[in-house]
């Protein structure tokens, strides 16, 4: 029988809602299937989110970033 825990970490898993959970220093700690799906995560990567919008930014993948200045865009976010 699974336990109450094991139910909803499974639960989380495979919902289609994007989960993610970010220390104190912006690094991504937990993260669902779906969250990596969308932006290009190998399972237990621990990118940082500006690492993950970078790349993603470079890739022309994930969150659509329309900055001229992606740097100043991140630091804006960042306030």
């Amino acid at each position: 029988m699974h336990s109450i825990y094991d139910a909803f970490t499974d639960l989380v898993e495979h919902s289609d809602v994007l989960l993610a959970v970010y220390d104190e220093a912006d690094r991504l700690r937990l993260a669902n299937d779906a969250f990596r799906r969308c932006f290009h995560l190998a399972p237990g990567e621990t990118p940082t989110w500006v690492e993950i919008m970078r790349r993603n930014h470079a890739a022309f993948k994930g969150t659509a970033i329309q900055a001229a200045d992606l740097e100043a865009w991140l630091t804006s976010t960042q306030s």
